[in-house]
C-alpha cells in the first residue's frame, strides 16, 4: 500500500477540518489493513473507515481523516496513522499547523 502524507494548515481552535486520501494496494490482492492513530497533544483525530479491505478487483480505497484543534498553542504538531495487516506496517505522517 502506498502511504500518502497529510498537511493541515491554518486550523483554528475548535475548528474541524476533514481531508480525503486515496491509497493503492501494491501487495497481496486480498489484504486488510487496520489503522492506529498517533495524535499529538491538542489535536483530536478521527477517521473513517479505520479498516481498509482490498480485494482482487479493488486496488484503490479512500479514507477520510478529521482534525480538530483543542489547544491554543502555536506551531507545527506532528502525528501519524499506521496501517497494519498480518505482514506489513505502512505509516502516513501528518502535520497540523494552527492559525
Amino acid at each position: 500500500m502506498n502511504y500518502p502524507s497529510i498537511a493541515v494548515s491554518g486550523l483554528k481552535a475548535n475548528e474541524t477540518r476533514t481531508v480525503k486520501r486515496t491509497v493503492t494496494n501494491v501487495g497481496e490482492e486480498y489484504s486488510t489493513y487496520t489503522a492506529t492513530i498517533e495524535a499529538p497533544t491538542g489535536v483530536r483525530v478521527q477517521m473513517m473507515p479505520k479498516t481498509l479491505q482490498f480485494k482482487k478487483n479493488v486496488k484503490t480505497l479512500t479514507f477520510e481523516v478529521s482534525f480538530k484543534l483543542t489547544t491554543t498553542s502555536h506551531g507545527d504538531m506532528f502525528g501519524s496513522i499506521t496501517w497494519c495487516n498480518w505482514e506489513h506496517k505502512v505509516r502516513s505522517p501528518f502535520v497540523v499547523t494552527n492559525a
